[in-house]
C-alpha cells in the first residue's frame, strides 16, 4: 500500500468552504468549476451532493461527494473561456484543467474524446486545453468517477488556470497568488528531484496486472527521458527487474542503457519490498542477500549499499544488523510519516540495534508527489527544521499502481525552475543526495528501538493462512538445505544442479509472497486465490528435496508403512534440552488392536537422528504426565515441569512445578467489536476495548487421551454463527501446555483474542522480532509506550513478574498486547475490505503457555518456541540397513544461540555456510564450533548474527576449498 494513498479526506484541497464561488480569491485568471458540474439528469451536482448529507467534514472543505459502493458519478460541463481570457495572445500562455479526485476509476473526456484515465492513486491531472478554447471555441467536458467500494467518492477540486511557460515570462501576473504564498525571502538550499513510480507487486490488483503496469510505466518513463535529457528516474525491485529481463528483453535492455548512463537508478534493497515484522530472521537475511547479489550482478555500474523500503508496515528492532550483513549502509523509508499520535522525531539519524550494529537512516519525502511548488517548499522547510541541512529530496511520480512522472509534472517543475523564493531544483539520484549527507553521519542522533508504525496493527492477525504458508514454506526450505548440507558433508560433492535450482526457485517464490501487501493479508481476494497454488507448489518441491535426501542419509523408507518395527527420527533444528513424545504405530493388527503408541525421544542437543523400535514395550517416561480428577469436571495435569488445572471454563490455573499460581482468573477467549477503520484489513480499531461482545464460556472438558506420555482434553463451544474447539495437550517432559484451536469463523468486524489475567503485576515483557528482541515495561508510562498497544511477536513473547512469569509460544507471528496484569494474543479478525471474505472459514491455530521461574533468556524461551514450531522428521527405517542407533551431525550445546542458516556450498564443502545468532545479553562461547571443523574467531557478542565457514584442512589449497571469503554475518 503506497505512502501516497492516504484517505481522500486527508488529501486537502483548494476549495476551503462549503459554498465555492468561482473566484474566491478574486483571481481573474482562475476559473472555479466545483459548482458548475451537472449530473447525469442535468441538475446541479453540487446541490444534489449537499442534499445527500454525506461526510460533513468533506462537504465543509468544498468537496463534491457521492455515496460509496462502486457507484458511478457522471458529471458534465459546457466550458467556455471568460471573455477577458479570449483576449490573451495565443501561444503565450496555456490553459490547464486542474482536477483531483478520490475515486476508484476516473475517465475524462473533451468533446467525447478520452483524454485521461485515473484511479485512487493516479488521482489528479493538469490537462492542457486546446488553444482554440482560449480563442472562444466551446468544450464539452465529461468526467466519469466511480466511488470506492469501501468509501465515499469525492471530486476534491476542479478549476481552470492560465499559466505562462516560465515564471520569468509571467507578464500577466498569472502566478501572483502562488508567488505570494511562497513568501518574500529568498529560499536557501537545493532540492534533488528524482522521478519515481511506487509499484506494489499486488494489492487492489493481481500480480499479472503488476507486470502490465510495470511495462506501461517503464515504457512511458523511457520515452519521457528521451524528451527530457535531464530527467532521472529511480525504481525497485530485483524481482520485478528479473521478470522484465526474462519476459521483456527489449525493454530490459533500454533500462540497462539508461542505468549505464546514470539516469536510471536501481533502488534495490531486498528481493521485494518485504514485510519486516512478520517474517523470520532467516528469511530477512535471505531477502537482502538475494536482492543485493542480484543487483550487483545485473547493475554492476551502480554501488549497492542502500535499502529502499518506503511502504512496509513497520520495521523490527533487529533490522539494522540484518541489512548491514548484506553490505547496506543506508536505510530509506517514508512510512513513519503516517504516525499521528506520536510523530517520529527524526528525519535523518543512525538506527542501532542491540548488537551495536547500525545503519544510516533517512525518512524520505512522501512517494507519489507532483510538481507543486508550495508542497516542495513546505517539505524542504520541514527537512531543514528536522536536520539542519539545506539539501532535500523530492520524488515526483504517480505511485502504488505505477505511472511515474508525467509531462504535467515536468511542466509544473519547469514553470517554477530557478525561482528565487524556492530552493534550487536539480535532477539527480538518491545516491548522489546521500553522498552530500555523509559528512553529517558522526553527529546524527541515534535511535535504538524498532521503527514502530502507529497504524496497521491488525496485519499480524488478518488472513492467518498467508502466515501459515510462509512459515511452513520457510521451514521446509531450511530443512531441505540442512539435509543437503549433511549429504555434501558425507558424500563430498555439491548438491545436484536440479536440486539447487529447485530450492532457489522455492526461495524466490517464498520471498516474493513476503511482499508487504501479500503476507499481511491486505490485498484483494484474487491475489490470495492465485497465491495458493504457488504456496502449495513451493511446499511440495521443498518437501520432495528434503525427503529424498534424508531417506538416502538415514536409510528410511518413503511414506509411513505401519507394519515397520524400526523407525528413524531426524531433528533439523536445535530445540533445547527437552524430550519429545512421538507417536509410532503399534505394529499389531486385528479387531480392537491399538493403532499407535507413544514413546519419549530423549533430547537431541543439535541436528541429527535417532532410531526407534516398537518391538519392545516403551520405557515409562522419566517425567510422566500425572492427571488427577478433582471432581466436578476439574483436572490437574502435572509433568514435573508444568502444572495446569482444567475444567468447566477452560484453563483454570497454570504454574511451573513448585512455582506460584499465575492466573487470577481462567484463561479467556474474548470478542470485541472492531469496526470503523478506513484501512479495514490493516487496522484494529483503537477503541476496541470499549466495545466488548458476549461470549459463551467453555463447558465440560472431554478427555481424549490420558496416559503417562500425554494427556489431551477438549472443549467445544459456539457463538453467533461461529463455532470453535480447543484441545489442551500436556506431554511428558514438555515445558509448556500446548493449545490447539479450531475455528469456524463467520464474524464480521470483530476481534477475537486469547487473554490471561495474571495474579502478579508484569514488570517487563519481551517478544522476538526479526533479528532481535523488543523489551517494554509492563505498565506504559510515556505517550510513545502507550501508542504501542499492539505489537507483533514472531515466535514468542514473555511477561516477567517478581516471581517468574508467563511465556506464550507461537506457531506463527501474532499480534500481542501486555499491560500490568494482562497478556493477550490476537487470534482472528473480520475485516471486509479489500477482501470481503478475508478471515471467514475454517482455521487451525496453535500456541503454547510456558510458566517461567526465571527470566525468558535463562529459561530458554526461544529454544522452547523452536521445540513447538519445528516437528521431527519421522519415517520407517529400511530393513537390513546397518545404521547407528543415533548420530549427531551438528552438536549444539548452547541453547541461547539460535541456528538460522545451514546450507551446502555451491561448489564444494568449503563454501557451506552456518549462520548463528546469540539471543542473550552476554557473550556467547563458540569454541564448540571449532571442535566440529568450523573456522571461529572470537566470542559471539550479545545479539550478534555471524556467519561461519568450515575450517580449511591443512594441505588443501584455498582455490579448491572455497572461492569466497567469510563475511561478517
Amino acid at each position: 500500500m503506497g505512502g501516497e494513498g492516504s484517505r481522500g479526506g486527508d488529501k486537502g484541497g483548494n476549495e476551503g468552504s462549503a459554498t465555492p464561488p468561482a473566484n474566491r480569491s478574486g483571481d481573474p485568471w482562475r476559473l472555479g468549476l466545483q459548482h458548475r458540474w451537472l449530473g447525469a439528469d442535468g441538475t446541479a451536482a453540487w446541490a444534489a451532493s449537499r442534499r445527500q448529507g454525506l461526510r460533513q467534514d468533506w462537504q465543509t472543505q468544498g468537496y463534491l461527494v457521492w455515496p460509496r459502493g462502486s457507484r458511478t458519478q457522471s458529471l458534465h460541463l459546457h466550458l467556455k473561456a471568460p471573455p477577458h481570457w479570449q483576449q490573451v495572445t495565443a501561444g503565450t500562455v496555456t490553459a490547464r484543467l486542474v482536477l483531483r479526485w478520490w475515486a476508484e476509476r476516473a475517465e475524462l473526456r473533451l468533446n467525447g474524446r478520452l483524454e485521461r484515465q485515473g484511479d485512487l492513486f493516479d488521482a489528479a491531472c493538469r490537462l492542457p486545453l486546446p488553444a482554440r478554447w482560449l480563442a472562444g471555441s466551446d468544450l464539452e467536458v465529461t468526467l466519469e468517477l466511480q466511488s470506492p467500494w469501501h468509501d465515499e467518492g469525492a471530486l476534491l477540486h476542479s478549476h481552470v488556470v492560465l499559466e505562462p511557460g516560465h515564471w520569468q515570462g509571467d507578464r500577466l501576473q498569472l502566478l501572483k497568488e502562488t508567488g505570494l504564498a511562497l513568501g518574500n525571502p529568498e529560499q536557501q538550499g537545493s532540492v534533488t528531484i528524482l522521478g519515481h513510480a511506487h509499484l506494489d507487486l499486488a494489492w487492489l490488483w493481481p500480480v499479472a496486472n503488476t507486470w502490465e503496469a510495470a511495462v506501461a510505466t517503464f515504457s512511458s518513463v523511457l520515452e519521457l527521458m528521451e524528451q527530457e535529457p535531464q530527467l532521472h528516474f529511480g525504481h525497485s525491485t530485483p524481482a520485478l527487474y528479473d521478470w522484465l529481463r526474462l519476459h521483456r528483453p527489449r525493454l530490459w535492455q533500454r533500462i540497462r542503457g539508461a542505468a549505464r548512463e546514470g539516469r536510471w537508478e536501481p533502488l534495490n534493497g531486498p528481493w521485494v519490498e518485504t514485510d519486516c515484522v512478520l517474517v523470520s530472521t532467516s528469511s530477512l537475511l535471505r531477502q537482502f542477500a538475494r536482492g543485493q547479489a542480484w543487483s550487483r550482478q545485473h547493475f554492476p555500474e551502480w554501488e549497492h549499499d542502500l535499502a529502499w523500503l518506503p511502504d512496509s508496515f513497520g520495521f523490527s528492532s533487529g533490522l539494522p544488523q540484518i541489512v548491514a550483513c548484506a553490505g547496506i549502509r543506508w536505510f530509506l523509508t517514508s512510512k513513519l510519516s503516517w504516525n499521528h499520535d506520536q510523530p517520529f522525531p527524526h528525519r535523518l539519524f543512525r538506527w542501532r540495534d542491540w548488537s551495536g550494529r547500525d545503519v544510516l537512516c533517512m525518512m524520505v519525502a512522501g512517494i507519489g508527489s507532483d510538481g507543486d511548488p508550495l508542497a516542495i517548499q513546505q517539505a524542504h522547510r520541514r527537512w531543514q527544521e528536522h536536520t539542519g541541512d539545506n539539501h532535500s529530496l523530492w520524488l515526483p511520480g504517480v505511485g502504488n499502481h505505477g505511472g511515474g512522472p508525467s509531462r504535467d509534472m515536468l511542466d509544473q517543475l519547469r514553470l517554477w525552475w530557478d525561482h528565487p523564493r524556492l530552493p534550487r531544483y536539480s535532477y539527480g539520484t538518491i545516491r548522489g543526495h546521500l553522498r552530500q549527507l555523509e559528512p553529517l553521519a558522526a553527529a546524527l542522533p541515534v535511535w535504538k528501538d524498532e521503527l514502530y508504525l502507529e497504524l496497521h496493527r491488525g496485519c499480524s492477525t488478518t488472513r492467518p493462512d498467508q502466515k501459515y504458508h510462509n512459515r511452513v514454506g520457510e521451514r521446509l526450505l531450511l530443512e531441505a538445505e540442512r539435509a543437503l548440507w549433511r549429504e555434501q558433508q558425507v558424500r563430498q560433492r555439491p548438491p545436484a544442479a536440479a536440486l539447487a535450482a529447485a530450492l532457489q526457485q522455492g526461495w524466490d517464490t517464498l520471498m516474493f509472497h513476503q511482499f508487504h501487501d501479500i503476507l499481511p493479508g491486505t490485498s484483494i481476494a484474487e491475489v490470495f486465490c492465485q497465491a495458493e497454488p504457488e504456496w502449495r507448489h513451493l511446499q511440495r518441491r521443498a518437501s520432495a528435496v528434503r525427503n529424498q535426501t534424508l531417506q538416502d542419509l538415514v536409510a528410511a523408507r518413503p511414506g509411513s508403512n505401519r507394519a515397520c518395527t524400526d523407525w528413524v527420527a531426524v531433528q533439523l533444528q536445535p530445540c533445547g534440552p527437552w524430550e519429545r513424545v512421538v507417536t509410532l504405530p503399534s505394529g499389531r493388527t486385528g479387531v480392537g488392536a491399538s493403532t499407535s503408541r507413544r514413546q519419549v525421544l530423549p533430547a537431541m542437543a543439535g541436528i541429527g537422528y535417532r532410531r526407534l523400535s516398537i518391538r519392545t514395550p516403551p520405557a515409562p517416561p522419566r517425567q510422566p504426565v500425572r492427571s488427577v480428577c478433582l471432581g466436578h469436571g476439574r483436572w490437574r495435569l502435572d509433568n514435573g515441569r508444568c502444572v495446569a488445572e482444567c475444567g468447566p471454563g477452560g484453563i483454570l490455573q497454570l504454574r511451573a512445578s513448585g512455582g506460584p499460581a499465575l492466573l487470577a482468573e481462567p484463561l479467556a477467549l474474548r470478542r470485541w467489536a472492531d469496526s470503523g477503520e478506513f484501512w479495514d484489513a490493516w487496522n484494529i480499531a483503537p477503541g476496541y476495548r470499549q466495545q466488548p461482545l458476549p461470549l459463551m464460556q467453555p463447558g465440560q472438558p472431554e478427555v481424549l487421551e490420558r496416559n503417562p506420555w500425554m494427556v489431551r482434553l477438549r472443549w467445544r463451544g459456539h457463538y453467533a454463527a461461529s463455532c470453535w474447539s480447543l484441545v489442551a495437550c500436556l506431554a511428558a517432559g514438555s515445558p509448556y501446555l500446548e493449545l490447539r484451536w479450531g475455528f469456524h469463523w463467520q464474524q464480521v468486524h470483530e476481534l477475537l483474542r486469547l487473554e490471561a489475567t495474571l495474579k502478579e503485576t508484569v514488570l517487563r515483557w519481551a517478544a522476538d522480532q526479526p533479528g532481535g528482541v523488543i523489551e517494554r515495561p509492563g505498565t506504559a508510562r510515556t505517550g510513545r509506550e502507550r501508542s504501542r498497544w499492539e505489537c507483533t511477536a514472531t515466535s514468542w513473547m514473555a511477561a516477567q513478574q517478581q516471581r517468574g512469569g508467563l511465556a506464550v509460544l507461537l506457531d506463527g507471528p501474532q499480534g500481542v498486547d501486555v499491560d500490568d496484569q494482562r497478556v493477550g494474543v490476537s487470534l482472528l479478525r473480520g475485516p471486509t475490505w479489500p477482501d470481503a471474505s478475508a478471515n471467514r472459514g475454517w482455521w487451525r491455530l496453535r500456541l503454547a503457555l510456558m510458566p517461567l521461574q526465571g527470566n525468558w533468556c535463562r529459561e530458554l524461551v526461544p529454544a522452547a518456541a523452536d521445540h513447538l514450531r519445528w516437528p521431527l522428521w519421522l519415517r520407517p527405517a529400511a530393513s537390513g540397513q546397518a545404521l547407528k542407533p543415533h548420530e549427531v551431525w551438528l552438536a549444539w550445546p548452547e541453547p541461547q544461540q539460535r541456528l538460522l542458516v545451514l546450507r551446502p556450498g555451491e561448489h564444494n564443502f568449503g563454501n557451506s555456510q552456518l549462520t548463528v545468532q546469540n539471543l542473550a545479553p552476554w557473550r556467547g562461547d563458540v569454541s564448540w564450533l571449532a571442535t566440529q571443523g568450523w573456522a571461529v574467531q572470537g566470542a559471539l557478542e550479545p545479539w550478534e548474527i555471524r556467519r561461519f565457514r568450515p575450517e580449511r584442512p591443512s594441505g588443501v589449497p584455498q582455490s579448491s576449498w572455497s572461492s569466497k571469503g567469510s563475511p561478517s554475518c
